[in-house]
């Protein structure tokens, strides 16, 4: 390896606090050898504390605490997702119904039809299923309390 090259790894572990006793004294032997790296070493050392500034800072803003509902808006928010929920499958079978109970509509249309419905019923139970499993065994639920 190039006194360049090994210049350049130590110089990335220093400004890092990364070197050992043993490479520090090599890293030093090596600034000593070229002034100009002592200098490269310094801007390094400068553009690292200003970037875990900037870290810092970003963490610090990043413990605000999201808003969280109370378990009243929870509540009512599930009350709501429910009623929709529930309209919307009333409506979808009294559409279903009346497309099966006209008697102008094709029989392949109809079976067509009926096909596609359970398809559509399948994959929302399929989901509503994921979703309720999903919140029974949630490991972060004591977390996110």
């Amino acid at each position: 390896m190039s006194d360049q090259a090994r210049y350049e790894a130590l110089a990335m572990a220093a400004v890092d606090g990364l070197l050992s006793p043993d490479e520090r004294k090599e890293l030093d032997a090596l600034l000593a050898a070229d002034p100009e790296r002592a200098a490269e070493l310094a801007d390094f050392e400068a553009v690292k504390m200003n970037t875990d500034a900037i870290r810092d800072r970003i963490a610090a803003s990043a413990l605000i605490e999201p808003i969280r509902p109370t378990p009243v808006a929870k509540a009512g928010l599930t009350l709501a997702f429910v009623l929709i929920w529930m309209g919307l499958l009333g409506l979808y079978g009294f559409a279903a119904y009346q497309f099966m109970v006209e008697p102008k509509t094709p029989v392949a249309v109809k079976i067509a039809g009926g096909i596609f419905g359970s398809g559509l019923l399948i994959l929302f139970l399929s989901a509503l299923r994921t979703r309720l499993r999903g919140l029974k065994h949630d490991p972060y639920r004591e977390i996110d309390r």
